[in-house]
């Protein structure tokens, strides 16, 4: 496991940083999407178009797996983004949504927020999936160089207003060995 080797790194911030480039990396790899679109959104550059017609998933595209229905787990990540006023990274943000007591949290009182624990029943690895599917689908996106926040897609809330259900590709957990 990747993580192994992140815990070994004794300075804090450089294990954050470490975790959000193997989770950009990982989202890179698992998008089902134009890789272009990707990299331009990872770089902050806005591309009007949903396919290059060059990159190896507009040329092959990979065969549409099982979609699932996160609309739930979608407006439930809204709402706490939304209350701690779009401050917080992912990482916080799935935390407060497992219900992590961790300092963080505690200090802030985000233990108090209504999407508190909410999720606790989906696993961190099935949470970050969601997350990554649902920013590649625009129901997110993230600000920041540094220290990137998460905040509402431009038009989240308007799509779940007219009742958009959020189809993402379904989670399939890792095989155990």
């Amino acid at each position: 496991n990747q993580d192994v080797f992140i815990d070994q790194l004794t300075d804090e911030k450089e294990q954050l940083r470490a975790r959000k480039q193997l989770n950009d990396m990982i989202g890179y790899c698992e998008t089902g999407r134009c890789r272009r679109a990707h990299l331009l959104r990872y770089f902050g550059e806005a591309w009007a178009q949903d396919h290059c017609a060059s990159c190896d998933r507009c040329l092959a595209p990979a065969p549409a797996g099982p979609q699932q229905d996160y609309t739930a787990e979608i407006k439930t990540l809204l709402s706490i983004v939304e209350s701690v006023r779009g401050s917080y990274g992912t990482e916080h943000i799935l935390d407060i949504a497992r219900g992590a007591r961790v300092k963080k949290i505690l200090d802030r009182g985000h233990e108090k927020l209504l999407g508190y624990g909410t999720l606790k029943q989906k696993s961190g690895d099935e949470l970050k999936h969601v997350l990554r599917e649902a920013l590649e689908a625009g129901w997110f996106r993230k600000e920041g160089d540094r220290y990137p926040i998460l905040l509402p897609g431009i038009d989240a809330r308007t799509r779940l207003q007219q009742n958009e259900a959020c189809l993402l590709p379904a989670y399939i957990a890792p095989k155990k060995e």
